[in-house]
């Protein structure tokens, strides 16, 4: 592991101090994806997509069961591929991922400043970095996280445009189902790889521009 991802308290400081967070939740996401990582990263767009599933698993399958996650086996490639239909466990709807990947994801701009507040205050709240030893791995499960919302509303919104009340739900499901530290440690023991994927300089990047509109 580089050592510059080894960021000290007094270097993350300073860095926080100095980061412009702008008004466009995706320039600001990309932004955030170079803070750790420099900007000669090359995309993992593969690599970010699993990790994404991984992160979206308890939405899928129910964790709980031992049966459901041997479904596992097979609902995984499909997700993989964006090509899997299921009925959503925190959002109770129907879903084609195939459908929510061709959204146009548009957000409103009320939007645009509710999320960059939230990716804000989980960064200079220091909650990202409570469990992962380098400064990038909580960056990225953070934009992974972000990504799940934009996930959330695009599904909601199918066959209309997003609205600031999708992006509030999707928000909500995450906070509550997704970004606790209990389904975050459950789904590194189902896939030790996965905190590898969170200090991955690539997958860092490519997870800021995985549900970026087109």
């Amino acid at each position: 592991m580089d050592e510059e991802l080894h960021w000290t308290t007094e270097q993350l400081d300073q860095a926080l101090e100095e980061f412009d967070w702008g008004s466009d939740l995706f320039a600001a996401m990309r932004r955030l994806a170079s803070f750790p990582t420099g900007s000669n990263a090359e995309p993992a767009p593969s690599q970010a997509n699993y990790a994404f599933v991984l992160t979206l698993y308890a939405d899928l399958l129910d964790l709980s069961s031992i049966l459901s996650r041997l479904r596992g086996v097979f609902v995984l490639p499909k997700a993989l591929n964006f090509t899997l239909k299921y009925h959503s466990r925190f959002l109770d709807i129907d879903v084609d991922m195939a459908q929510v990947q061709a959204h146009p994801g548009t957000l409103p701009p009320e939007s645009h400043e509710l999320l960059i507040r939230w990716i804000r205050g989980n960064v200079r709240g220091r909650r990202i970095f409570k469990s992962v030893p380098f400064a990038m791995a909580g960056i990225t499960r953070l934009l992974l996280q972000a990504d799940a919302v934009l996930y959330f509303a695009r599904a909601l919104a199918i066959g209309r445009e997003i609205e600031h009340q999708d992006v509030l739900r999707a928000l909500r499901e995450v906070e509550f189902n997704i970004s606790h530290q209990l389904l975050t440690t459950l789904l590194y023991r189902l896939d030790p790889r996965l905190p590898a994927f969170w200090q991955n300089r690539s997958v860092c990047r490519s997870a800021a521009d995985l549900l970026a509109p087109a």
